[in-house]
């Protein structure tokens, strides 16, 4: 059974209790003679209690439990007003409704903050009652974070995981994980550093910061960040043990100090790759470990998705380079597709044999075979489609109709385990059989 039904079942059962005191009648009218029985019960009961003036928002009573979970003493606990720790208004709490039985309740969902400065999630239940003649809210408060959040980290995380797929940018994902994050930690300043071990330097996809401008590129050594990409170890650091590794020489001031940062390493199964962060200048309780935790959570896909788009960058300046390679290439080069189609045909292939490249893309590579040679040009097709490398000297025929004697090497071609075509090397061999013909 979940607590709130717990606590709702408890509070009937309370209403009951008091209904039999004689005193107390149907409109839940706690008189002098009965208000210490219902003050003991209150003050010991296990559930969090508070009593409120209905007038203005004054907290008039609470008991220990109260005290213990807000984190106030009793003295200091009824001088404040529920404003101080409700983000919503007295008002929110007005609208107390007769349920069945004669119960005047209701249940509110509110975010309250416990001396510490940190919100908690909670689910209050409020009823009316009058007690020493003024008219009170007797508040149950039942602490809901922990489910709360867990119900909002998945769904963070799932909306992360799916920009995450579909992002193709660094920058504006990261932005896009800067602003959910917002939603549960102080993101105002928010920067991803990634680490260039060839240069020895830290760079910058993103940077938000009230104090210091994006230094763009940065060596960083020293600082708390590249301790964090150091360590492996994620951080919730505030002054006292930015002060300690101060001492301990791990880490020196570099940018303007923050009261509170956290730091989470950008790990990947080939190592720490850069760093996550988040700081405060101005608030020290700014974070808690959940943030911590929660951070975490996020830098995976962060990491993830910068390592894929770096593989993807890659991919492209290695493809770009193989297509200069093979078009400037002093040898013919074709791809054809399993069916032995041209799909691509370097310049020195259109020389060779005397093609545009629109004459040729499209067509069958059997162009250029003289008919007495098709049996030998399909078994080729046939062995490269065993993935086997294939290396002969045999005949080819220009466009004029000009035979030549040429090498062919076939280099066969796989993605995701299945063959998608061959690639086709094009030697002239004319001049060789020119001078071995002159050496006979």
């Amino acid at each position: 059974m979940s607590e709130e039904k717990v606590v709702t079942r408890d509070l009937h059962s309370f209403m009951e209790r008091l209904r039999a005191i004689p005193s107390i009648d149907s409109d839940q009218v706690v008189t002098r003679r009965s208000e210490d029985i219902f003050l003991s019960a209150f003050h010991t009961h296990p559930a969090i209690q508070l009593l409120v003036s209905s007038e203005t928002g004054t907290i008039v009573d609470v008991n220990q439990t109260a005290c213990d979970f807000y984190g106030y003493t009793y003295q200091d606990f009824v001088t404040l007003n529920i404003t101080s720790i409700s983000t919503q208004p007295l008002s929110s709490l007005s609208e107390i409704s007769s349920l069945p039985g004669g119960t005047r309740t209701a249940q509110y969902s509110l975010h309250h903050r416990i001396s510490s400065g940190e919100f908690r999630d909670v689910t209050a239940f409020a009823m009316d009652l009058t007690l020493f003649r003024r008219s009170l809210l007797w508040l149950t408060i039942v602490d809901v974070t922990e489910e709360s959040r867990s119900r909002k980290v998945r769904a963070l995380l799932l909306d992360i995981n799916e920009a995450a797929s579909m992002a193709d940018d660094i920058s504006a994902f990261i932005g896009l994980v800067r602003d959910r994050l917002s939603g549960f930690l102080d993101t105002t300043n928010f920067y991803v550093a990634l680490y260039d071990e060839s240069e020895e330097t830290y760079h910058f996809p993103f940077f938000a910061d009230e104090e210091d401008e994006n230094p763009s590129s940065a060596r960083l050594e020293g600082s708390m960040t590249d301790y964090i990409r150091r360590t492996g170890r994620s951080l919730l650091v505030d002054a006292e043990l930015a002060e300690q590794l101060t001492r301990m020489g791990e880490i020196h001031l570099i940018g303007s100090p923050s009261k509170i940062y956290l730091g989470v390493p950008l790990k990947t199964p080939h190592g720490i790759i850069g760093v996550i962060v988040v700081q405060h200048y101005r608030d020290p309780v700014a974070y808690h470990e959940s943030d911590l935790d929660l951070l975490e959570f996020a830098s995976g896909p962060v990491a993830v998705l910068i390592e894929r788009l770096r593989a993807e960058s890659a991919l492209r300046d290695s493809e770009a380079n193989f297509r200069s390679f093979i078009r400037e290439s002093a040898e013919g080069i074709v791809f054809t597709d399993p069916n032995d189609i041209l799909l691509t045909v370097n310049r020195e292939f259109q020389r060779l044999f005397g093609y545009s490249a629109d004459e040729l893309v499209g067509r069958h590579n059997n162009v250029i075979v003289p008919e007495e040679l098709r049996a030998e040009s399909d078994s080729l097709v046939v062995q490269a489609g065993e993935e086997k490398m294939l290396k002969i000297d045999s005949v080819r025929r220009k466009k004029d109709g000009t035979l030549i004697d040429v090498s062919i090497m076939g280099v066969p071609i796989r993605r995701d385990d299945k063959p998608i075509g061959t690639y086709w090397v094009y030697r002239d061999l004319s001049e060789q059989r020119r001078a071995e013909s002159l050496q006979s």
